[in-house]
């Protein structure tokens, strides 16, 4: 019975993820996105090196050898004559690559509540397997990263693997085979994301679980410790191995820029209340995070074996991230161990009842727990194929905009539009793109090869001379007089109350301030496209905001728009100096 209730949960969960994945396209819905498949387009032309290391390297080395092989079926197919040609074709339609991906962490996300079930299941019961599986497909925080190519699944997915190999090593404490690879998983999924290293807590338990049946349990502890972590840091090295090439900036990138922007945040209110109160009651929902903590507190008074390896995890992701983490999808890694420990509870409180009822409570008190937090995915399935102001906008100005005009856009990263329209670039816009990516360490290939291939990539589209800005500066509008601007909300420039402090330099609000002051004076408004739901354009980092908006769609529905304000402006001619 239980066999035939996880195999209908796994194929709700695969039918839920594959519905939005393809949202946004063929443009994108993180920028996070871009980085990992435009790395993995370059391992193709040798470039192995990574342009910095604020993100780990495995998830690209996947995505090589899955575009290495369309490739090599395309050029025996006829489709692709070279690899230029391969790339040019990326750059002209990204959609399959994209799919790739998003096929990719869709299928890791599915392996997730698998692999929650095997690992309930061994540990204590198929049903509490069942219920964990059913806690991890439908839990909004695991969904919103299961369906975008980005590397937080498949991390999840390796460090569940090693907990099940964990598991099996434990029950067999001569068998170090299972634990050397466990830990392998370990520094694989760390090449994932990094913070995913944490699971080495996992190997370390398993390691004393193991040294309890042994009469020397110092010792063997120790030496257990020794052989999981060379086999982790090998599991690194072999997911990331530029690591050994450049490891001073991979420490500058890691240690001091991206842990610098995380370490040392104090967020508002209570910091030991904080991931329950925010990050948590918005992944999970109300009923699951009280069932979670409920599952917690029943797993430190029982104290078992698996109770201690399930809680090792969770409990110094939350020592060490209190006080830092960023957005609520960071705690991913800690997540699954949570539900499977909320799995067990509920199954506990079922077995009190009379053993004819017990089965079919433990699925209806399931069922309670998990429906809002299934509502909640169902309706961000729904905001996500719901078109993006973006689109919107890049639609109005082409409508409305001669070609060729000088347009100040905001919302750039790189040369990336994560906030604003994504429009079609002149030359002139690419020549300063070559430019301003080498000067910043990168390899410049992609403007290049639009620039080189401009007439097929662009055809008869209306192209704009854009100058890119990630915000807008006054100093920088009065020296360029653009004729146009393109300004967003707010909504993507303040991360909220709760991480203002964190993303928001000092004097930001004042800056903005007077850039509006000076905007509305010398430019008048042409258009103002605003959305149903202010949900970020910067997905998926999510802010509590962005959860109330999900909440708020409705629940059958994907006619509204989604993302910041995008307000065009036209210089007014009274304040033209120049024609």
């Amino acid at each position: 019975m239980e066999g035939i209730l996880i195999l209908v949960i796994l194929a709700a969960a695969l039918g839920m993820r594959i519905l939005p994945i393809r949202s946004d396209l063929p443009y994108f819905s993180s920028a996070d996105e871009v980085s990992y498949i435009e790395t993995a387009l370059r391992f193709g032309t040798d470039a192995f090196q990574l342009s910095s290391y604020i993100h780990g390297a495995l998830f690209q080395g996947i995505l090589f050898l899955a575009y290495a092989a369309y490739f090599l079926a395309g050029r025996l197919l006829g489709f692709f004559a070279s690899p230029t040609d391969y790339y040019v074709t990326y750059l002209a339609d990204p959609t399959p690559f994209f799919l790739f991906a998003r096929g990719a962490a869709a299928a890791a996300g599915v392996g997730v509540v698998g692999l929650s079930y095997a690992v309930a299941s061994r540990m204590y019961h198929p049903r509490v397997g069942v219920l964990a599986g059913l806690f991890t497909a439908f839990s909004l925080l695991l969904f919103q990263m299961s369906f975008l190519g980005l590397a937080d699944m498949p991390a999840v997915f390796l460090l569940m693997l090693a907990a099940y190999l964990a598991v099996r090593s434990v029950e067999q404490p001569a068998d170090r085979r299972a634990y050397a690879v466990a830990a392998a998983l370990v520094g694989l999924a760390a090449a994932c994301k990094y913070h995913a290293g944490l699971g080495i807590v996992i190997v370390y338990v398993a390691a004393f679980l193991k040294a309890t049946s042994h009469a020397n349990r110092i010792g063997v502890f120790l030496r257990l410790s020794v052989i999981g972590s060379v086999a982790a840091g090998v599991g690194f090295c072999l997911g990331i191995p530029q690591v050994l090439a450049d490891p001073l900036r991979f420490y500058d990138d890691v240690f001091v820029r991206l842990s610098g922007q995380y370490t040392g945040y104090d967020p508002v209110g209570n910091a030991w209340l904080f991931l329950f109160t925010h990050h948590l009651r918005n992944g999970l929902g109300i009923p699951l995070l009280l069932t979670s903590l409920a599952g917690i507190g029943f797993a430190v008074y029982k104290r078992s074996q698996w109770d201690l390896l399930l809680l090792s995890l969770p409990l110094c992701m939350y020592l060490l991230f209190m006080r830092s983490v960023g957005f609520a999808y960071h705690l991913l890694p800690a997540v699954p161990f949570v539900l499977v420990l909320a799995a067990r509870f509920l199954d506990a409180v079922a077995r009190q009842l009379p053993r004819r009822v017990g089965p079919a409570a433990s699925l209806v008190l399931a069922a309670l727990v998990v429906i809002p937090t299934f509502l909640d995915c169902v309706r961000l399935i729904q905001v996500m194929r719901s078109p993006s102001t973006k689109t919107l906008a890049k639609d109005w100005i082409e409508d409305h905009l001669p070609a060729g005009a000088t347009i100040m856009s905001e919302g750039y990263i790189f040369t990336a539009p994560v906030y604003g329209p994504p429009l079609l670039e002149a030359r002139s816009t690419l020549e300063r793109d070559i430019a301003f990516v080498k000067e910043n360490g990168g390899t410049g290939l992609t403007p290049e090869l639009r620039l080189a291939h401009y007439d097929r990539l662009y055809g008869e589209g209306k192209t704009y001379d854009i100058l890119r800005v990630r915000e807008m500066d006054t100093e920088e509008i009065a020296r360029q007089r653009p004729r146009y601007l393109v300004t967003t909300s707010d909504k993507d420039r303040l991360a909220g109350d709760e991480l203002a402090a964190m993303f928001t330099p000092a004097g930001y609000s004042q800056r903005r301030s007077a850039g509006r002051e000076y905007i509305a004076r010398d430019y008048t408004v042409l258009a103002a496209i605003a959305p149903t739901a202010a949900v970020t354009g910067f997905f998926p980092h999510l802010m509590d905001e962005d959860y109330h908006q999900i909440r708020e769609w409705p629940l059958f529905s994907n006619r509204g728009s989604r993302g910041p304000t995008i307000t065009i402006w036209e210089r007014r001619q009274a304040s033209s100096k120049s024609p």
